[in-house]
Order: C-alpha cells, then sequence, then structure tokens
C-alpha cells in the first residue's frame, strides 16, 4: 500500500488474496478513499517492488483492535487462532487431494467448529450478541478475517469440489458471514463468481503441480 498525498492511498492487491482484502475491507470500514491495482504475481509491477522491495509481497494489513487492554487480548487470541490455525488447515484442503485432503478435510472442520463455539463464548463475554456488530461502525479485526477468509467460500467450494462452510455445522459463524457480504463496503470486493472460481481453480492446479514435482 502507498499514499502519494494526504488522502490518496494505492492499495496493491490479487483478486483471491485474503491479505489484500483485509486492507481494502479497513479501509472501506474507515471511509478512506483508495485507488485499487490489481497485481499479477507473476509479474509484479514496479511500484509493488518499489515498495516493498526485499519480500516483494503485497504488505501486511493493519490491525483494528479494542482500545481495553483486556479486550483486545482476547481479539488477538482468537485472530491468531483464525490465522494461524483455522485459515492454515483451509489452505492445506486446498492444496492437496486425496487421503491426504480428506485429512485436511476434517482437520478444517474441527477448527471450525473450535472457532463457531468459541465465539459464541467471545459474545456471551462481551454482553454483545451474534452479529452486533456487523452493519455499525464497530467492525473490527475478527470480522475482517472472518469475512477475507470465508465470504468466498461458495467460489472455493465449487473450485476444489469440498463444503467450506456448512449452516448446520456452523451456523453462527455462516450466519456471520452471509451478514457481513451484505454490507456495501463488502459487495464489490472481491471479483465476480465466475471469475474467482477460474482465479481458484488455476491456483489450486498450479499448487497441486508443484507439489507433485518436488
Amino acid at each position: 500500500m502507498e499514499m502519494e498525498e494526504v488522502n490518496m492511498v494505492k492499495l496493491h492487491g490479487v483478486g483471491a488474496d485474503p491479505y489484500s482484502k483485509r486492507v481494502e475491507m479497513a479501509l472501506r470500514i474507515k471511509g478512506i478513499p483508495y485507488e485499487y491495482i490489481e497485481e499479477d504475481m507473476n509479474n509484479k509491477s514496479q511500484s509493488l517492488l518499489n515498495y516493498n522491495p526485499i519480500y516483494k509481497k503485497i504488505p501486511n494489513p493493519p490491525r483494528l483492535l479494542p482500545h481495553h487492554p483486556f479486550e483486545r487480548a482476547k481479539v488477538h487470541f482468537w485472530a491468531n487462532f483464525i490465522q494461524q490455525e483455522l485459515f492454515e488447515a483451509m489452505t492445506r484442503v486446498f492444496v492437496s487431494d486425496g487421503e491426504v485432503q480428506a485429512k485436511a478435510v476434517d482437520e478444517m472442520y474441527g477448527k471450525t467448529k473450535v472457532l463457531e463455539e468459541g465465539m459464541m463464548g467471545f459474545f456471551k463475554e462481551t454482553a454483545s450478541p451474534p452479529l452486533a456488530s456487523v452493519g455499525t461502525e464497530n467492525l473490527g479485526l475478527l470480522d475482517i478475517l472472518i469475512c477475507s477468509i470465508f465470504s468466498t467460500y461458495e467460489a472455493y467450494e465449487e473450485a476444489i469440489g469440498v463444503k467450506v462452510l456448512d449452516t448446520e455445522k456452523s451456523p453462527m459463524v455462516f450466519g456471520w458471514v452471509n451478514a457481513m457480504k451484505e454490507l456495501p463496503l463488502v459487495k464489490g470486493l472481491y471479483p465476480p463468481h465466475h471469475e474467482l472460481v477460474a482465479m481458484l481453480k488455476a491456483a489450486r492446479e498450479n499448487r497441486l503441480k508443484a507439489s507433485s514435482s518436488t
């Protein structure tokens, strides 16, 4: 992400990349004007290389956290779980097949169950009902993470042939995700469904080929 003027932000991102979409969603929540620049990670623009010359990657997103230290610590805990446990499990499903994928799917369902139960407890502790922040100015880091990981679940399911999010197994998370998808700031965040499916299929095929050649 780069800033050329006080009120002008340029965001470099990739259509199916959850990391850059977290930044884009944060900018929308804050009402910060920006210009979105789609990157081809196989042919990175010179501007991206100039602003991130060492790793040559899309920069990491900012965090939206509560002010109270205890509440902030709880959000950090669940943010780490979502990223390090759940998202990693989902990635293993995406980049594998056969028995390896079947094992990864079971792991993903288990992590999603932990999230479902944990979030119910989290909302209870904060005296805030599930989805209370959706549609308000209180959207935060957990909303951004959940949206960036799950809001394209239908495209992922079509691309890999695996059920990612089930309303019966995870009704609260399912409702959370679909409520987020209806927000104006989320609509238009991703490419059209058919384009996203094609991108995911191509990315999966490339990862499977790379794995089979090693």
